[in-house]
């Protein structure tokens, strides 16, 4: 059965910019206030899982360097009635109250007018950062590129290293980005944005299913109770082991090691960022391993707790996943319903309307009440004709001709494998449709 991938987005926290602006005086910080964690798409590795990405928590950065100290770095006092200065911290003002379309415009503007300006090199930086800020990424990479050609003496050049690959990050080029952000972390290991490095080099490695270099990039984090990026290290670190625990089996000592990271999360972000997120996943870890009992315990309190989550509906479908895992079909049967009307617009609708049908085919194989193989082929109608195209075209044609041969119906039955052949030929249920027609019609 091919991989599930759904991309899901959670919250996405606001970019907090601060420039103070000492007037008179030669240098003045552009501090990162908060890096965002993002929003991207995440691998789900289980065939019936579409594990969601995330948003991220605020962190603090880190001092970007003296705007307004000159290539150099800071030597060159400006005089604070010069015309390039007054316009310089006119538009520094417009960035400052994040107005980036007219901040970046003012500060082009400057480079025009005043292309020798002590300033010249903060100003080409902030327009690069005017353009991030924008979600004009690659603008920004040309933009944090031609700053790194023409000022390599700046202050600034280890901030434009560390958002070189930010860019990388944000256009999906995560090799590009796993290369730049190792390069910052070995080249400016003092630097205060050092942690949000190894946060993005650890989200880049995840993207590339590098579970193994998420859990490195992190650690060192792990260790930085004061870093803002920790939580987050927490977070992606759980979601990593369980990711390699899937890829081990449902015995792997992985899942214990994720039940830690989320564990610690709980422990030390009580009420975080990433608390509805965690602890979904936290029930996914019960679910991977096969505890299905702990994994709906786990996924309904979350439910409770957070009805409003992104992630309520995966929560959801996989309490009731967890009840069909379990054998109690007509439980399952009656959580699927739920779903389904709850969350008509989730990722798992059909997912959801097949598991309804299975659910109601294996109460039918129990009991042996006819209404229960009607009623899964109602549902299994619902997905061959709506969702034809999904994960469970193929076992929906499947269980509906089991359901019509339990029936009694093998005429229905024999249309069901010629509509199942036909769909889908390359299906290893073909040749077991030909048995069961063969042995029970």
């Amino acid at each position: 059965m091919a991989i599930r991938n759904t991309i899901k987005h959670a919250r996405t926290w606001p970019l907090i910019l601060s420039a103070a602006v000492a007037v008179g005086l030669s240098a003045c910080t552009i501090s990162d206030g908060g890096e965002t964690a993002g929003s991207l798409p995440d691998v789900g590795l289980d065939a019936d899982a579409g594990a969601g990405g995330t948003g991220g928590s605020g962190a603090p950065g880190g001092a970007g360097g003296d705007i307004g100290a000159g290539g150099a770095g800071g030597s060159a006092m400006p005089d604070p009635t010069a015309p390039d200065e007054v316009a310089f911290q006119a538009a520094l003002a417009l960035y400052d109250a994040q107005q980036y379309p007219e901040a970046q415009a003012a500060l082009e503007g400057f480079l025009a007018e005043y292309p020798n300006s002590v300033r010249a090199d903060n100003a080409t930086y902030l327009v690069a950062r005017c353009q991030f800020e924008l979600a004009d990424f690659a603008g920004a990479k040309a933009g944090f590129t031609a700053f790194l050609a023409g000022f390599p003496d700046s202050s600034l050049v280890d901030d434009a290293q560390y958002y070189l690959p930010r860019c990388d990050y944000e256009l999906g080029d995560f090799q590009a980005a796993v290369q730049g952000f190792t390069r910052f972390v070995a080249a400016y290991p003092d630097s205060t944005l050092v942690d949000n490095a190894r946060y993005y080099l650890a989200r880049s490695f995840f993207s590339l299913d590098d579970f193994a270099g998420t859990l490195s990039a992190c650690a060192p984090v792990l260790d930085l109770a004061d870093s803002g990026q920790r939580d987050a290290c927490l977070y992606w670190s759980g979601r990593a082991a369980d990711a390699l625990g899937e890829l081990e089996g449902p015995t792997s000592a992985r899942f214990a090691e994720a039940e830690g990271y989320f564990d610690r999360l709980f422990a030390d972000y009580p009420e975080g960022a990433y608390e509805d997120n965690g602890r979904y996943y936290h029930g996914m870890v019960a679910y991977h391993r096969e505890d299905y009992f702990v994994a709906q315990m786990r996924l309904d309190v979350m439910r409770a707790q957070f009805p409003m989550s992104l992630y309520a509906d995966n929560a959801t479908y996989f309490s009731a996943r967890c009840v069909y895992h379990l054998d109690d079909f007509l439980g399952a049967a009656a959580a699927f319903e739920a779903f389904l009307a709850a969350f008509p617009e989730s990722d798992y609708l059909d997912d959801g309307t097949y598991y309804l049908g299975r659910s109601h085919y294996e109460a039918g194989r129990v009991s042996g009440d006819p209404t229960e193989y009607q009623a899964a082929i109602v549902a299994f109608d619902v997905v061959t004709t709506d969702h034809a195209d999904g994960l469970y075209g193929d076992n929906a044609w499947y269980y509906k001709l089991r359901a019509h041969i339990a029936l009694g119906d093998c005429a229905s039955a024999q249309a069901d494998a010629d509509a199942l052949a036909a769909g889908f030929p390359d299906s290893t249920y073909n040749a077991q449709a030909q048995t069961h027609l063969a042995n029970d019609c």
